[in-house]
């Protein structure tokens, strides 16, 4: 009851806040949020929509509130590119929300204050007011929520809520009006269940593409061009820009890094002397204190070195953010072990059992050339894995860093625990393959570190020297000529492609101010100073190139070449398949013993709507075999990727005496599905019927 009781002495204050609470929740299925309020000054317009305003206080305001649920979703601030994203999805609701208050106009929806008064009295009020006034018994209490809209104190909150709730009321109306036209048939459903219960394995033989090289396929111009007519509309492009740019690097200087590790060892040798590890981090860390035990594995690899040292050292470590120092507090015997290995994995190239022998011979022998080489064991290792492992783990010498136990599939993490340090354990069979594995180490141990952490940063001195100069380079940039002045000054000039408006230029953060100054310049303009997160960049509008359709140019030219090679091969490989379907009829097999590369290959338990292993979502393929008996071998036919002969080896019709159980939630998945693009197609259409104006890049302080 005290909670109670205190929210009720601080009705106003609780209530202001579940206000800004609802507004961030209070987002429709349509993807409309509540906006006002004012964090800008000033009477410019973000934009119009068919002549009506989209003012910069709800712009400034939709971006706040999106702001803050990323913040309370992924705690973090969000970066540049987030920001740009926020922005965009701000303006979209903004547009949307417009284009729903016309639409709800002409169709004269209104709700009456009688009924909204009903609804938030009622015994099944709106969400949001079930949740805020609910006992602790879990039931609503009618009466705590009648002396809040009692309380006078709360009279502009109570119509703050009321033209909440009325415009919820209103579009989930509107949205109901539309959804009349929603129809999900009996047959709908049945296909649904349908392609979700079907089920079947084949085998089959794959004609890649890649097995004829491109330099003998030959394709004309006139081809390039026809395929480009063709899909013309794909090469609808916006209007881009191209600039040059020069960028001057506000990183710590060298004197800067010799500050540091100057601090650096000078806290060294006082943390040594200290007796009071937390105060002292405290006051001279910029992360905090933590008395928390870590395991291998937990810190970075530069930190981890922690773990040799006795209790008690002091070590400085140098880490790609900064340095540490570092103090081994406290040992201690760990309930979740840790354990170190580098692997070396080979995976079978394809499904057969020849296949998979092909893998294991190949790590056998991977193995013995390791064991009988002149190097140490582990170099030996290190330089396999380089060279032969299939895993991404390669280029590390196939260090897989300390996991716990559950981190590995269990047959390598048996083998692992089950192996000596210093040893080779294998051949084991996973999943993916087959692995040879060299156990570098276990641990059991945690330890408490105390670590000061110092960044190295660019003082001031250095960021006022770096703004001196690119300002300078700018003014006399706009005087004697961008060139001339990179040139003076030694400075490499990058030239960026054509980019769209809210791209960010190449090695570059994207920066909202610079963006919006390449799509308001004229060509040859010099910019102003843009501060980047460690960078200044200065930049000259170099062309325009307005929104159309992208030339045929040789790039172009060069893409839809790859194209049309692609649709050559195919037709040559489906060829290829009918001539190899007449000599080996039924019998798939017989295939290998024409060319290696027909082996059969597998493919099992998938679904109608699902995906084949090892053949990737291909609609033609699933509805090729769904459309044969078991047993049955297909004609040669097209892929996404290939072209197949399969034999369907097992198949299992769905059984529709199950289906009338499961049609109420497929009927509602499908008509979620058709809702949701009901809704989205009348936006879009609606967006393209309407005058829509954006006018953020032209509106000082958006």
């Amino acid at each position: 009851m005290a909670v109670l009781n205190r929210m009720r002495d601080h009705m106003a204050l609780v209530l202001w806040f579940l206000v800004f609470a609802f507004i961030m929740l209070i987002v429709f299925e349509w993807g409309m949020s509540y906006s006002g309020g004012s964090i800008f000054s000033g009477s410019m317009d973000a934009g119009t929509v068919d002549g009506k305003t989209i003012s910069r206080e709800d712009y400034s305001m939709a971006i706040k509130n999106l702001t803050e649920q990323y913040r309370q979703r992924n705690n973090q601030e969000p970066d540049a590119y987030v920001d740009q994203l926020i922005q965009d999805e701000a303006w979209k609701q903004l547009v949307q929300r417009q284009l729903l208050d016309e639409a709800i106009e002409r169709v004269g929806i209104k709700v009456t204050d009688e009924e909204l008064a009903t609804w938030v009295s009622s015994d099944n009020p709106p969400q949001f007011i079930r949740q805020q006034f609910t006992n602790e018994q879990g039931q609503f209490d009618k009466a705590r929520l009648k002396e809040a809209m009692s309380n006078p104190q709360n009279k502009e909150v109570w119509r703050q809520i009321d033209q909440m709730l009325r415009e919820q009321r209103v579009a989930e109306r509107y949205q109901n009006l539309m959804s009349q036209y929603l129809v999900v048939s009996p047959m709908e459903v049945k296909y649904k269940f349908i392609g979700d219960n079907s089920r079947a394995s084949v085998n089959y033989i794959q004609f890649n593409p890649a097995t004829i090289v491109d330099s003998t396929v030959v394709v004309s111009d006139d081809e390039i061009e026809a395929a480009y007519d063709k899909a013309k509309e794909e090469f609808k492009k916006k209007e881009t820009r191209k600039v040059k740019y020069v960028v001057f690097s506000t990183l710590p200087s060298k004197e800067d890094s010799l500050n540091a590790l100057k601090d650096a060892e000078k806290m060294t040798i006082d943390f040594k002397v200290n007796t009071n590890d937390s105060a002292f981090v405290t006051r001279f860390s910029e992360k905090p204190y933590s008395s928390a035990f870590v395991s291998r594995g937990e810190l970075s690899d530069a930190r981890d070195i922690i773990f040799d040292m006795a209790a008690g050292s002091v070590i400085q470590v140098k880490d790609v953010d900064g340095y540490y120092i570092m103090k081994a507090v406290e040992f201690k015997k760990g309930e979740d072990p840790r354990f170190h290995a580098r692997h070396i994995l080979v995976k079978p190239s394809g499904g057969t059992v020849a296949d998979t022998l092909a893998a294991l011979e190949k790590i056998k022998n991977y193995k013995a050339e390791i064991q009988k080489s002149k190097l140490p064991l582990e170099q030996a290792f290190i330089e396999h894995a380089r060279m032969f492992s299939s895993d991404g783990s390669a280029p590390k010498g196939g260090d897989l860093g300390w996991f716990k136990t559950g981190q590995m599939v269990k047959p390598f993490e048996d083998a692992v625990k089950s192996g000596k340090p210093g040893t080779l354990v294998g051949p084991v069979k996973t999943q993916f393959g087959y692995h040879l594995i060299y156990v570098i180490g276990k641990d059991d141990r945690q330890v408490k570190v105390a670590e000061v952490y110092k960044s190295i940063s660019a003082s001031g001195k250095t960021q006022r020297l770096v703004q001196q100069n690119a300002e300078d380079f700018a003014y006399l940039a706009t005087e004697d000529g961008f060139e001339t002045e990179a040139e003076t000054r030694k400075i490499q000039i990058q030239e960026s492609p054509e980019v769209e408006k809210k791209t960010a230029l190449p090695g570059l953060d994207f920066n909202a101010n610079l963006s919006a100054w390449m799509f308001r310049a004229k060509v040859g303009d010099i910019s102003e100073v843009f501060n980047l997160t460690d960078k200044i960049v200065v930049a000259k509008l170099e062309a325009i190139s307005p929104e159309g359709f992208q030339p045929l140019d040789d790039q172009l030219k060069a893409s839809l070449k790859s194209r049309v090679i692609k649709d050559k091969k195919m037709d040559l490989l489906l060829e290829e398949a009918n001539q190899v379907a007449q000599k080996i009829g039924n019998n798939l097999e017989a295939g290998v013993s024409i060319k290696p590369e027909y082996a059969v290959k597998t493919a099992q338990d998938f679904t109608l709507n699902g995906v084949a292993a090892g053949v990737g979502r291909d609609n033609s393929f699933n509805g090729v075999t769904f459309s044969l008996s078991e047993g049955a071998v297909s004609k040669p036919f097209k892929g996404e990727r290939a072209v197949y002969i399969l034999k369907v080896v097992q198949k299992t019709e769905a059984d529709l005496t199950k289906l009338e159980a499961d049609a109420v939630r497929i009927a509602s998945q499908l008509e979620s599905t058709k809702k949701n693009e009901l809704v989205n197609g009348w936006l879009e259409g609606a967006k393209d019927k309407a005058k829509v104006e954006d006018n953020r890049d032209n509106v000082p302080g958006l």
